[in-house]
């Protein structure tokens, strides 16, 4: 069987859940057999059994507990001024938690499966160490996260989204170069470096060996609201004619941004997609305690614009008063 793994913390569980959810859905109308793995540092009795109950015949889910001892050393170094928690960190040690597994895909908990990503395990990876999209904030910020050296890869990813050559990883001991590079070059301040917590070293460990995924397999939701086709069509090396149809050509869609989490948030870029799934597992979306985003007049015009180009006006008129009422 496959495996997919997935990392979080008790505050992190929900919108785990609803991952986990959309995996099983997935391989029940696409095929495939999976073992989810959610590994944590320590989870309550009740998430464990939350997050497991999911599985079916498709797909087995575990709760991997990790003994944080082993890492105290490591754990205490770390930088915490992020969003991101050290948590996000076990990603390093992977290959080694799985020990007989030749590849594993890690995919971040912030995310939903709509689609069949059985192709995925099928990507040749040779002598590469990960399969991963391009970062297309890198392009659109021009230096983005790096702290500014000559080790920036011209080929950034975004690590939500990994297929790791597990049996490379233990071959060449990379977990242990990962920890090595991010004390010694990434672990700053994020206010004057820019360094991310595991996403950064990622790139400067496996750079140069990196086997680069489709779009549809890391589609981040603000790619729906925030950017212009014609830029995703250049670093994507696609040819979508609106940013709608990009969401809807999406196998993984990811909630990236700090206010585009659709279950803190209302109204964010492909919401009704996460609340189909939290439906799936018998809770109501109107009960979450959602907030407004801050938004800009750009968004809701660029919004506004696309749904006409793909809906058309009359159309679009009527979705938007349909959403008023």
């Amino acid at each position: 069987m496959n495996r997919i793994v997935l990392i979080c913390d008790e505050n992190y569980v929900m919108p785990t859940e609803v991952m986990v959810q959309s995996i099983c859905e997935s391989a029940k109308t696409f095929g495939g057999k999976f073992v989810v793995s959610v590994c944590s540092w320590e989870l309550s009795d009740a998430s464990i059994i939350r997050l497991e109950s999911h599985a079916n015949e498709n797909v087995q889910v575990e709760v991997v507990l990790v003994d944080v001892q082993k890492y105290k050393d490591k754990m205490h170094k770390i930088n915490q001024n992020s969003h991101v928690t050290p948590t996000a960190l076990m990603k390093f040690e992977l290959a080694n938690l799985f020990p007989n597994d030749d590849r594993i895909l890690y995919l971040h908990g912030d995310m939903v499966v709509k689609g069949n990503i059985n192709e995925l395990f099928d990507i040749p990876l040779g002598n590469s160490l990960v399969a991963a999209s391009y970062e297309f904030w890198k392009y659109l910020l021009k230096q983005y996260q790096y702290t500014g050296d000559d080790t920036v890869p011209e080929f950034y990813f975004n690590s939500g989204v990994m297929m790791l050559n597990a049996v490379a990883f233990r071959r060449e001991n990379i977990s242990e170069l990962l920890w090595k590079t991010k004390f010694e070059q990434f672990n700053v301040d994020m206010k004057g470096k820019f360094a991310l917590m595991d996403q950064d070293v990622f790139n400067a460990v496996c750079k140069g060996r990196v086997v680069e995924l489709p779009i549809r397999f890391n589609c981040n939701t603000r790619f729906t609201y925030d950017v212009k086709i014609e830029d995703i069509n250049k670093v994507f090396h696609t040819s979508y004619k609106t940013v709608r149809e990009i969401a809807e050509d999406a196998i993984v869609l990811h909630y990236v941004g700090k206010e585009d989490k659709p279950w803190k948030y209302a109204d964010v870029a492909c919401q009704d997609v996460w609340d189909n799934f939290y439906r799936e597992m018998g809770y109501n979306p109107a009960e979450l305690n959602r907030v407004k985003p801050t938004r800009t007049a750009k968004y809701y015009i660029d919004r506004t614009m696309d749904s006409i180009r793909s809906r058309g006006v009359l159309k679009t008129i009527r979705y938007t008063f349909a959403k008023l009422k």
